[in-house]
């Protein structure tokens, strides 16, 4: 008699290959992606004035993504995923998204002290962070109902963003 002997499979988990990497770099479905790439395409065509807007957006984008990430990492990882990945990959991913949300951080740096955009549009503070404001308000309100983010709390991180971005347009814009 022949035992039955089948192959013992592992659950279905998504790893963290360079074509999946790509989906989530291209995807607008995430509020760091959608400002990165608008502000890139905005800088480059010239369009200071929505250019502006998204400065701080970018910046507060990148605080607040390291704080999910520091606190409720997993969390993150689960949303972005929809499932648990292995331990190796999560570090992976939280390694790649640091350096996403650092490059243009710098890039941001290098184009203000080169170009000096804001001393020569010298922006409304109030406006670009009412605007701001209302942008992220409106994403954050999709992103809750869509779990983008995976299962935190969205109303705290709202709370925690427009006090971040707050204290972002008074930084840049006030100081100048």
């Amino acid at each position: 008699m022949i035992p039955n002997i089948t192959p013992q499979f592992k659950p279905d988990i998504q790893l963290i290959t360079f074509r999946k990497w790509i989906e989530l770099l291209v995807s607008m479905k995430y509020i760091s992606n959608a400002s990165i790439w608008c502000l890139f395409l905005t800088y480059y065509t010239q369009a200071y004035a929505i250019f502006l807007y998204l400065i701080p957006i970018v910046i507060t984008n990148c605080i607040v993504i390291f704080l999910l990430e520091w606190f409720q990492g997993d969390e993150l990882v689960c949303g972005v995923f929809g499932n648990h990945i292995e331990a190796n990959d999560k570090i992976k991913f939280l390694m790649l998204n640091t350096i996403w949300h650092i490059i243009p951080l710098l890039w941001l740096w290098y184009i203000l002290q080169k170009d000096n955009v804001i001393e020569v549009f010298h922006p409304n503070f109030l406006g670009v962070f009412l605007a701001s404001a209302i942008f992220c308000i409106i994403y954050f309100y999709f992103a809750s109902n869509g779990n983008y983010y995976g299962n935190i709390n969205y109303t705290t991180y709202m709370i925690i963003y427009l006090i971040i971005l707050l204290s972002v347009c008074v930084s840049l814009f006030l100081s100048h």
